[in-house]
């Protein structure tokens, strides 16, 4: 029988689907996610609640890599917020900032595809762990999914003029 979701548990669930929703959003339609917008603000807040919530949850009991992840999400998000005022990046600071909000977007997946893989459906649950098999071929197509998303999100920001 799986393990069976807390109150805490459904709620940061809930709460993760909203940067979850705003990002993809924001790179279907802008292709990049951009703090001045309304979904890339949503995407940030999003992003900020979920990892927070993310902290009162544990299968081990204390920290793990979920939280590392988190950690490391809400630095790639802070260094794509600060990287554009580093002048001495030049012309580099937009697509170094795009690439924080990118990869804090990737990162918010990799537990996520964990816990549903571990946890659906509920009577069988596709994987026993994250070792298993299925869970280590979805984080590689997932990670795959990012380098050519990243590269093909630069491209687009090399031909596009840049927004003011």
């Amino acid at each position: 029988m799986p393990h069976p979701l807390s109150t805490l548990g459904a709620v940061h669930t809930a709460i993760s689907l909203v940067p979850f929703a705003a990002g993809l959003y924001s790179f279907v339609r802008y292709h990049s996610i951009d703090p001045a917008r309304r979904s890339g603000r949503v995407y940030l807040g999003g992003l900020a609640l979920s990892v927070l919530t993310s902290f009162g949850l544990s299968s081990t009991g204390g920290f793990n890599a979920g939280h590392a992840l988190g950690i490391l999400a809400l630095l790639a998000m802070t260094g794509a917020l600060l990287v554009p005022r580093l002048s001495f990046l030049g012309r580099a600071r937009r697509y170094l900032a795009q690439l924080g909000f990118s990869f804090a977007f990737f990162l918010l997946l990799v537990p996520g595809i964990n816990e549903t893989l571990t946890r659906l459906p509920v009577a069988h649950p596709l994987a026993t762990g994250p070792t298993s098999p299925i869970v280590r071929g979805a984080l590689a197509a997932w990670s795959g999914i990012f380098i050519v998303g990243a590269v093909l999100q630069l491209l687009w920001m090399l031909r596009s003029p840049r927004r003011a």
